[in-house]
């Protein structure tokens, strides 16, 4: 079903501002989950970019990863993805799982320390999405989960064409 020129015009207007909306909560509110993290005793280097946590992300996303996987979504070169990646394993967030008869695929993995970052940064979006969506209602909450079933579903089938 298409929508009609004026409206499809108005909820890509809309979904881009919400877009925009969640990137920035995400960013002011980087502080304070790195904060939060600290506090449950999860000693995290000073990250000023995010890039350790986005990493995690990206990793406890996945489970295993392959290092290509890795170095291709953060435009890295492989050797910088090398670089990245030991920095990760020194601070103990990431293991190397080379569990493949082809040496040359490396995959990584968190550790628990790793894991627990993840579990803990993924609580504190949470909270932070829940308090957002408390304005809906039941009703509006069920129509908001079919939609995102339906968007995330055709996210998968446009990324898969790239």
């Amino acid at each position: 079903m298409k929508l009609k020129d004026s409206k499809h015009d108005e909820v890509v207007a809309s979904f881009i501002t919400f877009m925009q909306n969640i990137r920035e909560l995400l960013s002011k509110n980087r502080p304070r989950l790195l904060k939060f993290i600290n506090k449950q005793g999860l000693l995290f280097h000073k990250d000023p970019f995010g890039k350790t946590y986005n990493a995690i992300i990206f990793i406890g996303k996945h489970g295993k990863c392959k290092m290509k996987e890795y170095a291709e979504f953060f435009h890295l070169s492989p050797g910088t993805a090398t670089g990245s990646v030991s920095t990760l394993i020194k601070r103990g967030f990431v293991q190397r799982a080379n569990k493949s008869s082809d040496r040359r695929v490396v995959e990584i993995e968190l550790t628990k320390k790793g894991k627990l970052i993840y579990d803990k940064g993924m609580e504190f979006q949470e909270k932070e999405i829940k308090e957002i969506l408390d304005v809906l209602t039941h009703e509006e909450m069920e129509s908001l989960i079919n939609i995102l079933h339906k968007l995330n579903y055709s996210f998968d089938l446009f990324t898969d064409k790239k």
